[in-house]
């Protein structure tokens, strides 16, 4: 039984204890009736559910102080519209009216009622027909279910989201293929061009389309991944930049853009993806409060020194270096009522469409898992200025980040799995430039075979992901159960299921996203070989 079922199976018992209750007061007379009267108006004013008793004719003769709220009626006395005003919708009232006629009793009648300032909500009616005061008349408990409604509305938006991410993968998997044909391919033919000719110039211009192209992608998939990517040391000035270009098309003229950002300011350790998210959705906040009218942004990001007077209002936050990235807007700025609420799921002052109220919860989530802090300055009229604190890393724990100046070359030999056709004779061509011996197959169940028929005939084999009849993955796991030393790189224009994490943990050597250049398959493969 749903929590919904069960709540309203409990709305049910209390009509009937009240029902009951009534029926005690019908049958006394005297001061055994009004004393009896008395305890029920008190036990019905305790009752957190709105309550009305009205008359067949439609006068209201008791209401309690929840069905004065929910209306907003401030008299103190019962509401003294006719209840037919409260129904937003006429046929309503008189569906209602013609199964209590005939029944005796309705059970959760979903409508919508009119408060006294003529607003509307939606709510589920569970009504009997009773004796009061001698005459028969309608008891009638009401449910709000605005909040209900609200929470359906959320899930429904959640489920798009999710429905997108996943349309975004999939476009983002058969366009990452198609790149990577059209990006190797003007490659090996701009290598096979002379330098300074209108040719060159012109597949120059094709691969700087291409890689645009790969840009945007990423960019998209950056709100369909459902695997963390892992931290990484990075520089967060180069995300900033990045988040900024692609927000800025969608940003108007109205709105001034100022930039104060230090490029010299220290690693985090932090997953690009998500500090991606910070600034995305902080900027669309800052946006939101400047749609109407207009104004100034200001983005701006610097390293600051904390001790721990600085953080003593702030727990569980060691004092340190930080970097410090601000996002402020010249709007009307957040009520001091709101203030402490606005970083709870949600939660939001916009209106429908303009939100989903997780923007800032994602956020402060994100934050606070990498060991920092946001703080929030805002007055009415006065804009608002968020600073998100996270901290450097230090400098001896970095890795080195290893430079290749010339493209590696080899003469091992290769197994190529891919089931595209024009990426198993693109890559082919790619690698035998190399100098590699390359075998290509075009499935999953070829590979497996002729792995299993010559074991030792490969150094290597390279696989794509996606492919009908069994996953690269599923490939690499056979494999390596015939020769537990081979070593596999996976491929993937993307994939839900598939990171380079979860390849690791397999026992796969490499893990390369597609489209890849020459350079990036070149420098892997001796990676992995090298290693060996």
């Amino acid at each position: 039984m749903t929590n919904k079922d069960q709540e309203l199976k409990r709305l049910h018992k209390k009509i009937r204890k009240l029902e009951a209750a009534l029926e005690i007061v019908t049958i006394h007379s005297g001061k055994t009736e009004a004393l009896i009267r008395k305890q029920f108006e008190v036990v019905s004013e305790t009752i957190p559910v709105p309550l009305i008793i009205s008359s067949p004719d439609g006068n209201i003769v008791f209401s309690n102080f929840s069905a004065h709220q929910i209306f907003g009626d401030s008299s103190e006395n019962s509401i003294t519209i006719d209840s037919s005003s409260l129904f937003h919708i006429p046929k309503d009232r008189a569906l209602f009216q013609k199964f209590l006629s005939s029944q005796g009793e309705v059970y959760n009648f979903r409508t919508e009622l009119r408060k006294l300032d003529g607003s509307t909500f939606s709510a589920a009616l569970f009504s009997h027909m009773i004796n009061f005061d001698g005459q028969n008349c309608f008891l009638t408990v009401i449910h709000d279910l605005s909040e209900m409604m609200h929470l359906e509305s959320r899930l429904r938006q959640a489920h798009k989201m999710e429905a997108i991410g996943t349309l975004a993968g999939g476009i983002a998997h058969d366009f990452n293929n198609i790149l990577a044909a059209i990006l190797g391919f003007t490659e090996m033919a701009r290598d096979d061009t002379q330098s300074g000719s209108t040719v060159a110039m012109n597949l120059d211009k094709v691969l700087e389309a291409g890689h645009r192209a790969k840009d945007l992608v990423r960019k998209i998939l950056f709100f369909s991944r459902q695997d963390e990517s892992g931290r990484i040391s990075l520089q967060p000035v180069a995300v900033l930049k990045e988040a900024i270009e692609m927000l800025r098309p969608s940003l108007p003229t109205t709105i001034e853009i100022t930039l104060n950002i230090d490029s010299k300011v220290g690693l985090i350790l932090a997953d690009p993806t998500q500090i991606h998210q910070i600034i995305i959705n902080l900027v669309t906040n800052a946006f939101h409060a400047l749609e109407e009218t207009g104004g100034t942004l200001d983005i701006a990001l610097k390293e600051i020194d904390l001790s721990a007077e600085d953080l003593a209002r702030t727990s569980d936050i060691e004092a340190g270096t930080f970097i410090q990235l601000s996002i402020c807007d010249s709007g009307p700025g957040i009520a001091q009522d709101i203030k402490d609420k606005i970083f709870d799921p949600y939660f939001t002052t916009k209106e429908t469409g303009k939100g989903t109220g997780m923007g800032l919860a994602i956020v402060h989530g994100i934050v606070k898992s990498y060991g920092g802090f946001i703080s929030l300055y805002s007055k009415p009229g006065e804009g608002s200025a968020f600073h998100v604190y996270l901290p450097v890393v230090d400098k001896g724990i970095l890795h080195k980040i290893e430079v290749v100046d010339q493209i590696p070359l080899g003469n091992e030999r290769i197994l190529f799995v891919d089931d595209e056709e024009i990426l198993t004779e693109m890559t082919k061509n790619m690698l035998e430039r190399l100098g590699y011996h390359v075998t290509i197959r075009k499935n999953s169940l070829e590979a497996l075979i002729t792995f299993q028929d010559l074991p030792h005939q490969f150094d290597l084999i390279i696989t794509d992901q996606t492919m009908p009849g069994m996953t690269g993955a599923d490939l690499a796991k056979r494999i390596l159960q015939i020769r537990p030393d081979m070593p596999i790189v996976l491929c993937t224009g993307y994939s839900t299921i598939m990171s380079e994490k979860k390849a690791q943990a397999l026992g796969i050597k490499g893990f390369l996203l597609k489209p890849f250049t020459t350079r990036d398959i070149a420098v892997l493969i001796r990676k992995v070989l090298d290693c060996k």
